[in-house]
Parts: structure tokens; C-alpha cells; sequence
């Protein structure tokens, strides 16, 4: 998939790798392991490191979520530290620490900060600027609802969609998933895998016009530019809403859930709560309806 990397968690530090080490300070988390003497953490790290680095191009300390570590007395030296034995191990590697939005700035000794967006339901959440090295936006899915579990799954993805799409309007880059949140017990991708791939190939590299909405309430639109192509990601927040749409020739209808379709010119679109990307849209004709702001409403 375009742009994806793996990213590897530190987290959990086993006692079996660390057989010199106070229990306590290794239940204490990854984090805090590293405030301890660089002999005591080092060649488990190297070890780790080494291990997977055909896989694993960049290296995340702590869990998602987990805003501890950045806050410890120290922490900036001992992660300076961590990034020599890094790049000796992958000089290509990176590395980063969890943190809450408000106090990335503050972690200056990692290549990013990895912010936590599992419990962000305002979508103006997506629009504060995230401070610090580098910021990682981590999103989750949230639980399923109870009920019809085909309905739950499609509600589920359509707001882990909703998400991705604020925080690329929000000019967020760096986007990353649990890998949890994407396989199933058997080890196949789920319903919001296959959202999160065709939304990643569609909205990387984009940037938000802002200011520019296609068509009125209740459904929800933004505008993206990726290079020379135009992009509509879109979604109804009321049930099924038809509309006819006149955005060129070359309009075609991605369906995260689905395939590809073309959109003729004047053909009604189905929108519906898990959100469309329109690709190959006439950007000379998109502007002239834009500020035309002719709309078809009903």
C-alpha cells in the first residue's frame, strides 16, 4: 500500500531479557527501563533491533496511549542514548516516544512523537496543531456496537474513515494503525484493513482546500489537491442521500467496502455513512460549480 511502514512497539519488557534488572524497574515500562545504566538495557535493545530490521523500519517506546514516558525526569538524555544504539544497529532506523498532544514539544531527543487519537470524537480534535519532532497520529477502532454485527462492522469502519479523512484535513501526515486493528484472529485483514488501504493509497500526499464544499447537509465533504489530481472524500450524516453530480468524464467512485466505479456526468450518487472517495475529478469544472455553489437539493 502507498506510504505504509511498520512500525515496532517497545513495550512490556520481559524479565527474561533483562536478568541484571530490579523487577520493579522493568514492570516500571520500556520508558523508564531506559533511564537506567546503558549497560543494563543495551544489548537486549541491540538484539531486538537487529532482529527485525528487515521488517521494522521505525521503532515506537511505549504502548498507544501511554502519555508516561515523555513526562519522566531525564528522559531526553536517555533517549539521545537510545538513538546512538539506533543508528548503529539501523543507521535508516528511527525512533520515537508516546506523548499527549500538549506535551510533544517538549520531546527533543527522538526522530517523532506518536499521539494517540483513540479517544478523539470532535472532529475539531483533528485540527489543533500537533506539536514536536515529527508527530504520528495513532488511530484505533473503536468497539463494535451490539446488535447486527454486518451494521456494527460498517458503522465501526465509517467512523475509523471519518478519522483518517479529518486528520488528513487537518494536515496529518503520519497516520498508523495497530496492526490489532487490522487482522483478524485468523491473521486476515478485516473490513477496516481494506478501508484503511484504499483510503491510505487515495489521501497520501493530499492537501485540503479549505473553505470548499460540494454539496449541502447533510452530507459532509472536503476538497484535496494531490499534485495535479482533485479529490472529493465524502459521507452522509443522515442516512442515504442521493445527488446528482457533474464532475467530469474521468470521475470515478472509490468505495473503501467496495470497488471502483465510473461516475458519469449527471449520474445521481448514493451516499450513505461510510465515506466515498471520487477520484479523476474535472478540477476546472469542480471550481466552476464551487463558485457557481449550484446545488440539487432533494
Amino acid at each position: 500500500s502507498e506510504g505504509a511502514t511498520l512500525t515496532g512497539v517497545l513495550a512490556r519488557p520481559s524479565q527474561e531479557f533483562f536478568p541484571a534488572t530490579d523487577r520493579r524497574d522493568i514492570e516500571a515500562g520500556a520508558a523508564s527501563l531506559f533511564l537506567l545504566e546503558r549497560p543494563l538495557w543495551e544489548t537486549p535493545l541491540r538484539r531486538t533491533l537487529e532482529r527485525y530490521l528487515e521488517f521494522v523500519g521505525a521503532w515506537q517506546i511505549g504502548e498507544d496511549g501511554d502519555e508516561q514516558g515523555a513526562r519522566l525526569r531525564g528522559i531526553d538524555p536517555a533517549l539521545a542514548e537510545v538513538m546512538k544504539v539506533m543508528k548503529e544497529a539501523n543507521r535508516l532506523g528511527t525512533m520515537g516516544i508516546t506523548a499527549a498532544p500538549s506535551e510533544a514539544a517538549l520531546v527533543r531527543e527522538a526522530d517523532f512523537v506518536a499521539i494517540s487519537a483513540r479517544d478523539w470524537t470532535d472532529p475539531a480534535a483533528f485540527e489543533q496543531i500537533l506539536p514536536g519532532r515529527h508527530p504520528h497520529l495513532t488511530l484505533s477502532l473503536r468497539p463494535l456496537d451490539p446488535g447486527d454485527r454486518a451494521q456494527a462492522v460498517r458503522a465501526q469502519t465509517a467512523d475509523f474513515l471519518k478519522k483518517i479523512i479529518h486528520a488528513r484535513a487537518a494536515g496529518t501526515s503520519e497516520i498508523y494503525v495497530p496492526l490489532v486493528d487490522l487482522l483478524d484472529g485468523y491473521g486476515y485483514p478485516t473490513a477496516s484493513a481494506l478501508a484503511f488501504r484504499a483510503a491510505n493509497d487515495v489521501l497520501t500526499g493530499v492537501r485540503h482546500q479549505k473553505g470548499m464544499s460540494l454539496f449541502p447537509s447533510p452530507i459532509r465533504d472536503f476538497v484535496f489537491e494531490k499534485g495535479e489530481q482533485t479529490i472529493v472524500a465524502l459521507w452522509s450524516e443522515s442516512g442515504i442521500q442521493e445527488r446528482e453530480a457533474f464532475l467530469g468524464s474521468n470521475a470515478q467512485v472509490v468505495d473503501p467496502l467496495g470497488g471502483v466505479t465510473p461516475l458519469s456526468p449527471g449520474q445521481r450518487l448514493r451516499v450513505g455513512e461510510v465515506p466515498l472517495f471520487i477520484v479523476g475529478v474535472d478540477s476546472f469544472l469542480l471550481r466552476t460549480q464551487l463558485a457557481l455553489q449550484f446545488y440539487e437539493v432533494g
